[in-house]
């Protein structure tokens, strides 16, 4: 983000990657309120300043997603954090399924996760609240 970008605009990209509304975040730095009003430059912050985020009182950074699986004729919804990452969704998933997690595929939007992803919250992998996933089982033959 650069630094001639107002503060607003800032909340709007959060809300954009989070679905987090703009009415419930606060940013602040040092202990100071940003006003969404003013740009980041006229608050004179460092290069590559980290600003605090918080949540109005009442808003759950909880939020859900929906898994279609070819063998049930309704999504599963899964109801997960902000920082839950693929790797735990398969494990749930592998649980509630009765089928090993190595064995699961997880794509969204027609992109498949990969291996690599694992670590990788979703909504770092642009996945938001509401949004449909696909499960893929894969077949071991012995």
């Amino acid at each position: 983000m650069s630094d001639s970008n107002y503060v607003l605009r800032v909340k709007e990209y959060i809300t954009e990657v989070t679905d987090i509304p703009v009415g419930a975040q606060k940013l602040s730095f040092g202990g100071m309120e940003l006003q969404n009003n003013k740009k980041l430059k006229d608050y004179h912050l460092p290069v590559n300043a980290g600003l605090l985020l918080t949540l109005s009182q009442g808003y759950a950074l909880r939020y859900q997603v929906y898994v279609k699986v070819s063998f049930r004729k309704n999504p599963i919804r899964v109801r997960i954090g902000l920082g839950t990452t693929l790797k735990q969704i398969l494990q749930s998933l592998s649980s509630s399924l009765q089928v090993p997690a190595d064995q699961l595929l997880l794509s969204y939007e027609g992109r498949l996760f990969k291996e690599k992803d694992a670590k990788k919250a979703l909504v770092d992998l642009g996945v938001k609240s509401d949004e449909v996933l696909e499960l893929t089982v894969m077949e071991t033959f012995r």
